[in-house]
């Protein structure tokens, strides 16, 4: 999946409003503090989060409206979901339109007293789930439920590495079903946190984990061997019926193992990337916030080049206010914010390319200069 465009439209107590177009596959989100990034990255989510949810009732309110390249063909999926006569959030308007070799299809046309499925009438649907979620399983919107199921959002904040390498215990039914399932897709659909994935990882796809590993290693030379232990085994004696893998390092001038929970900041990031996008699906969506802060020069060397390089059918959303990745992510690959009271307005990179093009300062330098991002929030 390619998300094309992109718009949001909040609804009364949260009257955001952003508006997109021509989105890359590589997206560097630029912008004063308190621009709206985060806010951008959120909404884009939280559009995902409701198309698949089973329950609106615990999901945001608002109004988004999508353009995807999916297979060959683009779809444009809009919903406005807000409170009903209950203060129950549900669906009030909602439209699917396939364009595909010049010829259009009405897919799913929805109001809060309508609802058609290929232009027939359908019977009364709970209004709590979405359409695409309702009709996941038809040969036209499966592919979208696909898409909007193949995208993750990672914030990088302290609490956020905290919960993702806390360790945790999964039973070994549970486990061994994952393993035994011998699917990816549903490791990564799965609640499970990094160590988990990690152990999963190796068993089902060894080659993948291998990989995984030998990048790390490029990345921090210094880490000369891995392992994955069990921390609810107690030598070849089982004391419980859960399983609680954590992932080990063990640097090449020392004898002792480092856990995954004990890992700077920094290490921890790399190896999270390395595998969420080891689990991304293909055409899957990536959104990376807050990765930048408390790294070392070789953590954030990483990031351009392997976002660059990554499978050219997934899309990256990346925030940053660092230079060296600014300037090393491209020009074209820009979306910079400019933020007036609620409502966000966004410029290409490719407008400042154009303004500065012949400028031979940094292009960090040029964009920290320019109007439209020194005066970011107004």
């Amino acid at each position: 999946m390619r998300i094309l465009d992109f718009e949001y439209h909040g609804v009364a107590g949260d009257e955001w409003h952003f508006s997109t177009t021509g989105l890359k596959r590589v997206n560097l989100l630029v912008g004063d503090t308190g621009s709206g990034k985060t806010r951008f990255l959120n909404a884009l989510f939280n559009m995902a989060m409701v198309s698949v949810s089973n329950d609106l009732s615990f999901q945001p309110r608002g109004k988004w409206t999508v353009r995807l390249s999916i297979g060959g063909a683009d779809y444009l999926w809009h919903l406005h979901s807000d409170f009903n006569s209950n203060k129950e959030v549900a669906v009030k308007q909602e439209k699917l339109v396939r364009q595909m070799d010049s010829n259009e299809t009405i897919i799913i046309e929805r109001t809060e007293h309508k609802h058609y499925f290929l232009g027939k009438p359908q019977p009364k649907l709970t209004s709590k789930v979405s359409s695409i979620s309702l009709f996941q399983n038809e040969e036209m919107v499966k592919p979208v439920y696909q898409g909007f199921s193949s995208m993750i959002r990672r914030s990088f904040s302290d609490e956020g590495l905290i919960n993702s390498f806390a360790p945790q215990g999964v039973s070994k039914d549970l486990y061994q079903s994952f393993r035994n399932a011998n699917d990816l897709f549903k490791v990564f659909s799965s609640p499970f946190q990094a160590n988990v994935r990690l152990s999963l990882l190796q068993e089902i796809s060894p080659s993948k984990y291998d990989s995984l590993v030998s990048s790390y290693r490029k990345i921090f030379p210094f880490v000369g061997s891995t392992r994955i232990v069990d921390i609810t085994q107690s030598g070849n004696k089982d004391v419980g019926s859960l399983q609680t893998p954590i992932f080990y390092i063990k640097e090449t001038s020392q004898t002792s193992w480092i856990r995954s929970t004990d890992l700077s900041s920094g290490m921890q990031k790399v190896l999270l990337i390395l595998l969420d996008t080891v689990l991304l699906p293909q055409g899957g969506v990536y959104l990376i916030d807050e990765y930048e802060n408390s790294l070392g020069i070789n953590a954030i060397n990483f990031l351009p080049n392997f976002l660059l390089e990554s499978d050219e059918n997934n899309q990256f959303f990346i925030t940053s206010h660092h230079p060296y990745i600014i300037n090393a992510i491209g020009i074209d690959s820009w979306l910079v914010f400019h933020r007036q009271g609620t409502r966000v307005l966004l410029k290409h990179g490719s407008d400042l390319k154009e303004k500065y093009g012949k400028s031979k300062q940094e292009q960090f330098i040029q964009l920290v200069n320019d109007p439209f991002y020194s005066r970011g929030v107004e």
